[in-house]
């Protein structure tokens, strides 16, 4: 089943969320009823396994704290935005994604 198969509700008579299993209204807090109806359509209780989500924001999160520290920001403020401590994030703004790279950012400092 696709999107496109799902059957279409149209807006006026679109359940509330308190209508929904409990399951669903967690999600429907999140991105609202109508994207979680065709969710729950499109895999028709199908298990859905999302654990490899977190690798791809601690990814992106990392990414940005390098960022952040490039255009000057600190440490401690950004420690502070991404609750996480200062030893935390000393360690990902020194990390490099690129190991050819690693030489060049190690001269960089000095």
């Amino acid at each position: 089943m696709s999107l496109l198969d799902s059957i279409f509700i149209p807006d006026d008579e679109m359940p509330d969320i308190s209508q929904l299993p409990e399951d669903l209204q967690m999600m429907a807090n999140e991105i609202g009823v109508p994207m979680t109806i065709k969710l729950a359509q499109l895999f028709a209780g199908t298990p859905i396994r999302t654990g490899g989500i977190k690798g791809l924001l601690r990814n992106h999160r990392n990414k940005m704290i390098r960022k952040a520290c490039d255009e000057g920001q600190t440490i401690l403020s950004l420690a502070r935005k991404w609750t996480l401590d200062q030893r935390t994030v000393s360690k990902i703004a020194n990390r490099v994604d690129d190991p050819a790279s690693k030489q060049m950012r190690l001269w960089e400092v000095l």
